[in-house]
């Protein structure tokens, strides 16, 4: 994922200030890398449904 990051040209990489992802720790560390600590990392709607049924389903 870093990579992919560091791939988009910095002066496009500067202007980020959101990333939404699955909130996987290895996506986060990596736009928290690459973006700066400020970048507000949110959870997508799919991941974050995927989460709740799956934890409804197991209690």
């Amino acid at each position: 994922m870093k990579a992919f990051f560091l791939s988009i040209p910095k002066d496009l990489r500067d202007t980020v200030q959101c990333v939404c992802s699955d909130l996987y720790e290895g996506y986060t560390e990596a736009a928290r890398e690459v973006f700066g600590e400020q970048v507000k990392v949110v959870a997508d709607r799919f991941h974050t449904a995927w989460v709740r049924c799956g934890s409804a389903r197991q209690g």
